[in-house]
């Protein structure tokens, strides 16, 4: 998902995720009936209900704070307390389970048919019936996957089955779920890789970087970034340094071709052997997404490139994110909008923010103090941001009460 912030309003990264934690908060009792499409959350006053994508209630709202749907089931907080609804709001799991801080809300969600749940402070997880399948006992824990969570006992993390079972002993400072049979650990600071054995696969020896973002990244196309000694570079899934560190900053591999800044602070795109493809002329680049890659000629001026570094869409922008779905989002002025694959505008720069098409709907910000009951101050254009969902036709879908 990807948000569209004016120029002159980019607050900060930490602003940048408030804005990703509130739209992933969703839900809930049931007024017009189960639906077979989407659930939407809406906010009435200070309770937090559900529309579907038409914009029909569905979940009258009457909970605190809510989750997004997995599995089938939804994470609702009622009298501080958690529980779980269905499509339907009948709760099938009583609100007994204690809060969590933000922003780790959405470790509540079921995953591989287990939910990471809290009570005075141990850990443990339930399955969809609210039965406990492996008892309240760790420091901390992460959701399943790939049949694997990672737990925190004794002050280390390590990782159990589905059983509750230990099968990597803990022993690392940090860890991330498995995804393609690997995860990243990290021990007294530095990061690498581990398999579902808990053998070492890339020994961990990179640092992190400042804020949130590890020295290691994740793989895409078979190569992952790192970052040694204030430069970028790409190693493979055998430790093997593909690309040396040499870069200011790098985007991950898509399509074969990877943004990077040199030194002269140019973005150019090289290929996986790092032979450069696309010369370096770009202020900004991003990643290729649907076979067009967003770059900027001037801090203001963004447009498109194919493959082959010709604009596909002349620099117009004010901004410009990737493609999904065969929309873009764009920024002109203080507004975001939509364009599509020619660069037509096709639902125009009207709102404050605005996110990715998910189906049929669309995540957007108003001036107003209604939709999400969102207020975040920023600078810049606006100072006030609320969200509501538009459909495909950029109309209103949810009008706040």
């Amino acid at each position: 998902m990807s948000v569209g912030l004016p120029k002159e309003d980019k607050v900060s990264c930490t602003m940048r995720h408030i804005f990703i934690v509130l739209l992933s908060m969703l839900l809930v009792s049931a007024c017009g009936g189960p639906s077979s499409s989407k659930l939407l959350p809406i906010k009435s006053g200070d309770k937090w209900g559900y529309i579907d994508e038409t914009g029909r209630l569905i979940v009258v709202p009457q909970f605190e704070w809510v989750e997004d749907f997995s599995e089938g089931l939804a994470a609702v907080r009622l009298n501080g307390k958690w529980g779980y609804i269905d499509a339907t709001g009948r709760i099938v799991i009583e609100p007994q389970f204690d809060n969590i801080f933000y922003p780790a809300v959405s470790e509540l969600n079921f995953s591989e048919g287990l939910a990471l749940i809290t009570i005075r402070n141990r850990w443990g997880y339930i399955d969809k019936t609210g039965n406990m399948a492996i008892p309240l006992q760790f420091e901390d824990g992460q959701n399943f996957s790939e049949g694997f969570a990672a737990v925190k006992i004794g002050g280390r993390w390590g990782y159990i089955d589905k059983s509750g079972a230990v099968v990597i002993a803990p022993q690392f400072d940090d860890t991330r779920n498995f995804s393609n049979g690997l995860a990243e650990v990290q021990i007294d600071g530095l990061w690498g890789y581990i398999d579902r054995a808990g053998g070492v696969v890339i020994k961990p020896r990179y640092k992190t970087i400042v804020g949130f973002e590890l020295g290691l990244g994740t793989f895409q196309e078979g190569l992952a970034k790192i970052w040694v000694n204030l430069r970028w570079g790409y190693i493979d899934k055998t430790d093997k340094v593909i690309i040396a560190p040499q870069f200011i900053s790098a985007q991950v591999f898509s399509g074969g071709l990877a943004a990077v800044e040199i030194d002269n602070g140019k973005w150019e795109y090289v290929n996986i052997t790092g032979t450069v493809v696309i010369p370096p002329q770009f202020v900004n680049a991003r990643s290729f997404a649907e076979g067009l890659a967003a770059v900027a000629v001037s801090d203001d001026k963004w447009g498109y490139i194919d493959q082959s570094g010709k604009f596909v869409i002349e620099p117009q922008f004010q901004d410009a994110d990737s493609f999904s779905n065969g929309r873009a989002v764009i920024t002109a002025g203080c507004g975001h909008g939509y364009i599509d694959r020619t660069g037509k505008v096709i639902i125009s720069p009207r709102f404050l923010a605005a996110f990715d098409f998910s189906g049929s709907k669309a995540t957007v910000a108003l001036l107003d103090e209604h939709a999400w009951g969102a207020k975040v101050i920023g600078k810049g254009c606006h100072t006030e941001y609320a969200f509501t969902y538009i459909n495909e036709s950029g109309e209103i879908i949810w009008q706040p009460q």
